[in-house]
């Protein structure tokens, strides 16, 4: 159980600050994430939340800017999507990925 919360709490931080860094990197976050947490089924639902959660908190800081509502209508305009919600489930599928090859790797380096 403190894998898993260790596993959650390293997706979070570590994704929001590489994240900082380059969008993709929140993979390598949920890689060690889910090395942590070892259950495929956990990391794979761990890491999706975490990466939401990382990718969240990056969000509300500039939530407040004026530009904000201007970048979200035009992802609205281009992808056809609620942007917000699109945004953030990226950043949960990503994290979801790298969880799982963490898992796995674990596992199939243990074994």
């Amino acid at each position: 159980m403190r894998k898993d919360i260790l596993g959650f709490v390293v997706i979070v931080v570590l994704g929001a600050a590489l994240t900082l860094v380059h969008w993709v990197l929140v993979v390598i976050a949920g890689i060690l994430g889910g090395y942590l947490i070892e259950d495929i089924k956990k990391s794979a639902l761990l890491g999706f939340v975490g990466g939401i959660l990382a990718w969240l908190l990056l969000i509300s800081r500039f939530a407040i800017s004026s530009h904000f509502g201007a970048v979200l209508s035009f992802i609205n305009t281009v992808a056809g999507l609620p942007a917000l919600p699109l945004i953030l489930v990226i950043g949960g599928i990503l994290s979801l990925l790298g969880a799982l090859i963490g898992a796995t790797g674990k596992k199939a380096f243990t074994q």
